[in-house]
C-alpha cells in the first residue's frame, strides 16, 4: 500500500515516524511530505521510508531558483568573505540579514508577486510530485497545518480518490463499532 503523509506542521513528529513504521512492518510503502527538513533532523525513520521536503518541490520552477539565489545565497556568500567565513561573527551576520532583509521580503513581496505572475506555480510542482511518486492508495493528514495540502493533493488526483485518514492504524484496521462502546455512547447521552 502506497500511502503518502503530509506532516507540514511536525507538531506531531513523533506519531508520524511511528506510524510510518508501522506501515513498513505492515508492508506498504509510505512518503512522508514535511516543509522544511530541519525540524525533522533528530528523528530516525525507518528504512523504506521516504521524506520529501516541500521546500525541495518549489525549488524546481525557475522564478524560486531565481529568487533563492539572489536573495538568499548570493547575499549570504558576499557577508561570509566580508566578516570571515567560518567566524561566529558571519553566523550571527548571515542570520540576522536572513530574519531581519531576506524572509520578509520573501513573504512581503516575492510570495505575492509569484502568486499573482505564475498562478498554478504551486500546484505544477505538487503535479510532478505526484507524477514522480505514484498514485498512493492512502493519505494520512498527520496535523492541521496540513489539511490545505492535502485538500490539493486531493484535487490534483485524477481517477478514484485515495482514502483519506488521520492515524495509519485506520488504514491497518478497519473501525469495528462493538455493543459496548453503542452502550457506552448511549448511556452517556
Amino acid at each position: 500500500m502506497r500511502v503518502l503523509f503530509i506532516a507540514l506542521g511536525a507538531n506531531r513528529r513523533a506519531a508520524v515516524v511511528e506510524d510510518s513504521r508501522q506501515l513498513v512492518e505492515a508492508g506498504g510503502r509510505p512518503v512522508v511530505l514535511v516543509s522544511q527538513p530541519g525540524p525533522w533532523a533528530d528523528d530516525t525513520f525507518a528504512p523504506g521510508v521516504a521524506v520529501v521536503p516541500l521546500s525541495a518541490l518549489a525549488g524546481r520552477h525557475w522564478p524560486m531558483r531565481a529568487e533563492q539565489l539572489l536573495l538568499f545565497r548570493g547575499p549570504s556568500f558576499v557577508l561570509r568573505r566580508v566578516a570571515g567565513r567560518r567566524t561566529q561573527r558571519a553566523d550571527r551576520l548571515v542570520a540576522a540579514y536572513r530574519r531581519r532583509v531576506a524572509n520578509r521580503v520573501h513573504r512581503r513581496v516575492f510570495l505575492p508577486a509569484y502568486g499573482r505572475l505564475w498562478r498554478g506555480g504551486e500546484d505544477r510542482q505538487l503535479a510532478a510530485f505526484l507524477r514522480e511518486r505514484g498514485p498512493f492508495e492512502a493519505i494520512v493528514v498527520a496535523d492541521a497545518h496540513s489539511f490545505p495540502m492535502a485538500h490539493r493533493v486531493l484535487a490534483r488526483l485524477s481517477g478514484a480518490a485515495p482514502r483519506v485518514a488521520f492515524r495509519v492504524d485506520q488504514l491497518l484496521s478497519p473501525a469495528r463499532v462493538t455493543q459496548s462502546t453503542i452502550a457506552d455512547h448511549e448511556d452517556r447521552g
